[in-house]
This record gives structure tokens, sequence and C-alpha cells, in this order.
């Protein structure tokens, strides 16, 4: 398992060190060139359920208000070809597309991945592999099909959508896009999305995104490449993995908490920031059942979940569910692992508590509707 926690991690700012050669390509001559591979690739993407979060209309701080001015190196893509071998038959070809958020205490990189609809599994967009040009070209298509639309500054789509070069792994070829530039987020996520993006921890330690599987492949390809794993400051030295975690909330509080992040909470350690994992948070809903006296009402309770992204720092699990003599621990430690923790007469299990604000950052949320039994994404 990859540590989502280093020990004195230091933060850097510094001058962008990010070489990378761009690919600019005319959208119109791709079109004009017919199609026919499109293996499992929808391209009739649906975007009724997107809602991306632009300069124009963010909730967040513009560039010039953040008060971070993290940079950063991705060591990896150094390594990569930037011609691919016309002599090698590839099985499949897989997009991978990243991003890199840098607002904040450290920067981390997510990854996007693709969902059919109404499927279980969360993977790189791929198609079968015919040729080198076609592998690059049809790539860019599909990258124009899942963020051309939201792309915030659509004149210099293909100049932000940059890409980086290719690696052969297992007779499958995995071509690499910056679309960080491309300032496309998707933050308010439902079941039926097709795109998402997930962070290292996701795909490398838990496999999942909120419920949904993340293919396997996908982890053994980092694992096995793992310079793919981190990014560098100035020294080369890899910035600290934040690691995924989850609180659940009243539907009217969503967006208050996902703006904003999570407030204190009073627990037995004082006041902190309380996190759990993803079946903690569907399950603690806070819906009342004993309200819902009618069967319409109990299918129309909807409550949502926040997704979040933390940064442990020195951190102290507790794995002998106990935590005595911790009640100053913000003394030693940025954050804590705790099995189970007593917070308001109610038992929990497996929470993150971390010292700082500053060490949150929101991924997306999701509304979930309310179920006897099994709770679930909209």
């Amino acid at each position: 398992m990859y540590p989502g926690n280093k020990r004195n991690t230091p933060t850097y700012k510094v001058i962008p060190n990010i070489k990378v050669e761009e690919r600019k390509n005319d959208f119109d001559s791709f079109f004009s060139n017919e199609i026919t591979l499109c293996n499992n690739i929808d391209l009739n993407e649906t975007y009724s359920y997107y809602k991306y979060m632009n300069d124009e209309l963010s909730n967040t701080p513009n560039e010039n208000d953040n008060q971070y001015t993290n940079t950063y190196k991705y060591n990896a893509i150094e390594g990569l070809d930037i011609n691919i071998n016309n002599e090698i038959n590839y099985h499949t070809v897989f997009v991978c597309a990243y991003k890199v958020i840098d607002d904040g205490i450290h920067p981390f990189i997510q990854y996007l991945l693709y969902k059919e609809k109404n499927a279980e599994l969360l993977e790189f967009p791929n198609f079968i592999y015919v040729s080198p040009e076609h592998s690059v070209n049809y790539s860019t298509i599909l990258l124009n099909k899942f963020l051309f639309k939201y792309n915030s500054d659509t004149n210099n789509y293909f100049s932000n959508c940059i890409y980086n070069g290719s690696i052969e792994y297992l007779n499958n070829l995995y071509l690499f896009f910056d679309i960080t530039k491309c300032k496309v987020n998707i933050y308010d996520v439902y079941s039926d999305n097709k795109i998402w993006f997930a962070i290292m921890d996701e795909m490398i330690n838990h496999k999942k995104l909120c419920n949904f599987q993340i293919d396997e492949n996908i982890c053994d390809f980092f694992i096995n490449n793992d310079s793919f794993i981190f990014i560098q400051n100035e020294k080369s030295q890899n910035y600290e993995l934040p690691v995924v975690a989850y609180i659940n909330s009243k539907k009217e509080k969503v967006i208050f908490t996902y703006t904003f992040g999570v407030i204190k909470t009073n627990t037995t350690l004082g006041d902190n920031y309380i996190f759990t994992n993803y079946a903690n948070s569907i399950q603690n809903n806070g819906v009342d059942a004993h309200n819902l006296t009618l069967e319409q009402n109990k299918l129309e309770a909807i409550f949502g979940i926040i997704r979040f992204a933390l940064f442990l720092k020195v951190s102290y699990a507790a794995l002998n569910n106990t935590i005595s003599g911790f009640n100053n621990w913000e003394n030693q430690y940025d954050s804590l692992t705790i099995s189970n923790i007593k917070i308001a007469d109610r038992t929990f299990s497996d929470v993150t508590i971390i010292k700082d604000y500053e060490q949150q950052h929101p991924l997306s949320y999701h509304y979930c509707k309310y179920h006897e039994t099994n709770n679930s994404i909209l």
C-alpha cells in the first residue's frame, strides 16, 4: 500500500518546471476522415447530469487570489516516447488523461476514468489499436467528446490538451495527455456520469471510487510503473499522496459543505475536523426514518455525501481501539486514524481526524436516495 502520509514532507513554492511537447491538431481534419472503430466507447456522450465549475462561475478563489503557489514536476512523462513504434502490433490503446490540482497545501494528481451508463466498473477510456496515427488522433477525439464542450477556453482546447507521449505495457499502448489547463472539474456527480476523476489512493489502495469498482488493470499498471504515481517538487522529492475520505450531509447543506469544507465537530478529543469512509458516510446518512411514515416520503428522502482528499502529513493510526492519552494529540501529530470513536453519543468506525482546515480538499459531491437497507447514489 502506498501511504498517504509522509513525515516531514516539505512544501516548496517554485518556478514551474514542466517540459512537455505540445501536439496541436486540427479538430475538423479528424472528423473529415471516417472513423469506424468505436469499440466499447460511446461517443454519444450524455452531459445532462454534468455540472462543471469554470473560472467565471467558480465558488473557489481565482488563481490570482490563491494564497498557495505550489508548482510541480511530473518526472514520469520525461520517459515517454512521443513517436509510437509502428512495427509493434499493440492490442489495446488506453487513454490516460490527467490533471494536477495545485491550489492546496500540496499539489496532487487526478486521472480521468470512464464508466458506461448503468455499469459498475471505472476504467481508462480505451479502444483497439489500429496504427500510431489513429491512436493519437482517436484519443484526442475521445477527449474532445468528453471535455471540449465544457472547456472554459474552447479556442485553445488543443493546445491546452497536451499529448505527452506513450509507453508500452503488456502489449498495450498507454497514451498520456495533460489536461490540467483545460480547467474542467466535474463536481456534482451522479451514478450515470460517464466521466469521473480519481486520485491515486482510490486507484491503488481502495480500487474503488464511491461504490464503483476501478479496473484492476489500472492498479496493476501504476504498481508496475510506479514513477507515474508521484509528482515532484523542485528537488525531485515526491509530494505527499492525499487519501480519500467522505462525510454525509443533509441535502440542503451539500453545496455549502463542498464549497467551504468541513467545519469542526466536538469530540472526546476536542474540536476536530472529522471524516470517515464511503460505507459509513452513506449508511449514517442523518435521515430520520421515524418521521418517514409514508412510503412516498421514504422514496423522496434525499441526502448527500461529499468526497474529499485529505493530507495526513504526520499521522498516527490507533489500531488497538483506544484513544486514551491523545487529548493533546495536535502537539505531536497532524492527523489521527481511529478504528472507533464516540461522537454525540454515537459510535463511528474508521474515522480520520485532521488538525488543520487546509488539510482537506473537496473532490465531488453526490446526492443519495434513502433506503431502509440499501442507500444508493442517484
